[in-house]
């Protein structure tokens, strides 16, 4: 019996579009952040720029090799040509062997530069001794043309790639290929289920809107990193600082904005951190205002709703009631709710949010339950609901608002599809609910 064939997977040109413009994001993240390392290399070619063009002689040129390792051994080699050129400036002789700031001259062109050879290079004015092969934009240009071929080489390769991708999907045999397209349908699904992991990042850093912290973070923090840039220290620190210094406080505004914009009424406000004694288990610690704690939870709700198809919403729901729990610690907010389950146990519960509302009714194991929103219970406000179960692939829930024995809400809520339009209805009722606790699921 001969080898079973693997099954090519589909891919489509969506799909490589979409996996092209990542491998490119990460391309231009890492050429950002090399960038920014090599910022004072950059700043001195192109200060060369006003150098003067002088005549120069070649000395003599060879091929040299640089070998480094690492603390483990592994070990890389360099290779790069050297050319050791003369000059007269101002009637005094110099020598001068500086390709540019930013690069050495490539390997294998030292027979292009025989002794003898007359070629141009720039000296800077005030100090006659320092010159170069390449001045300011000339020299940036040589690093630009290097980054383009790259560009060029993903580009070509990943259309490469996805052409034979494509032909190789064509021609497997039809039960492979019906095999690959249930798997991609079946991945397109459990795509839907999982949450994104920068929506969940996104959502620790909902702490910090409204704060002016994340913003101060930024301004010093680029200022320690451009100071540091300039210094010659180790590598490693250099990563640690950019990291710390400027990367990490730019996500941190970057995210906090995305939340203060679903406030746009709200957006302009800035609230400093308060130091609170009692903190981190009597130890102390800093922590937003009251007010600003206020905003975070409206923005974090309206941001849940907004981003609510790219999200894992078990996770996201208790983030938020976690968070929104912390934010109301300094209130008297505490609620008692009574539900009934399947119509002969009562229970009675506490919550401080609508997120903890909803997290505790779902953790009871009732089929059918109602939950008083009003003391006088079966006279009251109250919520019917019952787990109608799967129903196209996706679990349902009917909920019913009743007065007393007055339907006056009837709805049907994929809870895993679109889990915060029962947010919504529960909300809206308990805005209604004319109690003593006005505050406490704001």
């Amino acid at each position: 019996m001969g080898r079973e064939l693997p099954v090519i997977p589909k891919i489509t040109w969506r799909d490589f579009i979409k996996g092209y413009f990542s491998i490119l994001a990460v391309f231009i993240f890492f050429l950002i952040i090399i960038m920014l390392f090599s910022a004072s290399m950059i700043t001195d070619q192109i200060d060369t720029n006003d150098w003067v063009e002088t005549p120069a002689t070649v000395e003599f040129a060879e091929e040299r090799e640089e070998t480094t390792c690492d603390a483990d051994g592994n070990c890389t080699t360099s290779y790069w040509t050297h050319v050791e050129y003369i000059y007269e400036y101002d009637g005094d002789s110099y020598s001068g062997n500086r390709y540019s700031f930013l690069s050495r001259m490539p390997s294998g062109l030292s027979d292009e530069f025989p002794t003898g050879k007359e070629i141009t290079v720039y000296v800077d004015d005030n100090n006659p001794f320092e010159s170069i092969m390449h001045k300011g934009w000339d020299g940036m240009l040589l690093e630009a043309v290097k980054i383009l071929w790259i560009f060029i080489f993903l580009t070509g390769a990943s259309i490469v790639i996805i052409s034979i991708w494509q032909i190789l999907f064509k021609i497997q045999s039809k039960e492979n290929k019906q095999k690959a397209i249930d798997n991609k349908q079946e991945a397109m699904e459990n795509k839907e289920n999982r949450g994104s992991f920068p929506y969940n990042m996104m959502l620790w850093f909902s702490i910090l809107a409204f704060n002016r912290a994340p913003r101060i973070w930024l301004v010093f923090g680029s200022a320690i990193f451009l100071t540091v840039s300039f210094i010659d220290v180790n590598f490693i620190f250099k990563v640690v600082c950019g990291s710390t210094c400027l990367i990490l406080p730019l996500l941190a505004v970057l995210t906090a904005k995305s939340f203060e914009k679903t406030l746009p009424e709200h957006s302009h406000k800035r609230y400093k951190l308060i130091y609170d004694a009692a903190n981190g288990g009597g130890q102390g610690g800093w922590d937003s205002d009251p007010e600003a704690k206020e905003l975070q939870i409206m923005a974090r709700s309206a941001w849940i709703k907004k981003n609510s198809a790219s999200l894992n919403m078990d996770d996201t729901l208790l983030l938020s009631q976690i968070f929104d729990a912390e934010a109301q610690k300094f209130e008297e907010g505490c609620r008692t709710f009574s539900v009934l389950i399947d119509g002969t146990q009562e229970m009675e519960f506490e919550a401080r949010s609508t997120f903890e509302l909803l997290e505790k009714i779902s953790n009871f194991d009732g089929v059918n339950e109602i939950l008083y929103l009003e003391d006088t219970k079966e006279k009251g406000r109250k919520f019917e609901f019952s787990f109608i179960g799967d129903k196209g692939g996706d679990d349902h829930i009917s909920i019913k608002e009743l007065i007393g024995d007055e339907v006056i809400r009837d709805e049907i809520v994929n809870v895993e599809r679109n889990p915060t339009e029962m947010i919504d209805i529960i909300e809206q009722a308990l805005r209604k609910c004319e109690t003593d606790y006005e505050v406490w699921w704001k």
